[in-house]
Order: C-alpha cells, then structure tokens, then sequence
C-alpha cells in the first residue's frame, strides 16, 4: 500500500499557485498604473487579498517541517494542500469567463478521478502484475 497524493492534483496545484503568484506580482506592480487602472484592475483586489491570506496559511502550514532533514509523510503536507487547492479553485474562477468555470471544474475533476482510477492498485493493495507497477512508478528507482 502506498501512501500517495494525486498527481493531477500536487502537479497542477503548483502550475496554479504560480499562475496566482504572477498575477498577484502583476496587480502589485501595475495596480496604481494609471492606464491600467482604466482597464479594470480594481477588480482583481479582493483575489489579491484571498491569495494573500491563503498564501500565508499555506506556508504557516509548512513551516514547521521545511527544517526537517529526514523524509516526511504525506500527511504532514495535507493542510497546506487545502490552501493551495483554494488557490487553484479562486484562481480559475478569476482567469476564465463565468460560464466557463464549471466545465473547466467538470474536466478538473474528471481528469483527478482518471488520474485516482489508475492509482487505485497501489493505494488498495490490489493485485498487479510487474508491469503495472512498472507503468505507476513517478522515479525509475522506485521499487
């Protein structure tokens, strides 16, 4: 049995938290423009200050095991996951038209749950034939 997160999830999680610190970069930098303010950019001031608070408890959440020189567990990740998932969900909701967001949030979740179905062996301990292991295995060293 492995303890695993969902790569879907750990992998765009760290696309969106980038994407969210570049705009949050941007809104700080240009906000005051006074072109820029013309455009709209008042309204990216409550989502600056949403990322802002979840930014913080992501790294308060971490903090005590940046430190840590032996492995950690996945389950010491775990809340600060939470924050950064509302970090990919606000910022989706902020880039895309409102009547795209729920078929981008429909193909999200579709592609975490193929993503859980094909990880589901290892998570359960099921049965699986060497090759399956070999298809699920992240580092070529994992054995």
């Amino acid at each position: 049995m492995y303890l695993l997160g969902n790569p879907a999830v750990l992998w765009t999680v760290i696309g969106w938290m980038g994407a969210a610190v570049l705009i949050c970069a941007a809104y700080l930098r240009y906000a005051t423009t006074p072109w820029l303010a013309n455009v709209g950019m008042a309204h990216l001031k409550p989502y600056v200050a949403q990322m802002t608070f979840c930014f913080v408890v992501f790294l308060l959440n971490l903090a005590p095991y940046l430190g840590v020189k032996r492995s950690t567990f996945i389950y010491h990740y775990m809340p600060a996951l939470v924050y950064a998932e509302l970090i990919t969900a606000r910022t989706l909701e902020a880039l895309l038209p409102r009547r795209w967001v729920p078929l981008a949030a429909r193909a999200y979740l579709l592609l975490v749950g193929a993503v859980f179905m094909f990880y589901v062996p290892w998570i359960y301990a099921l049965p699986l034939n060497s090759e399956g292991h070999a298809r699920r295995r992240w580092l070529p060293r994992w054995n």
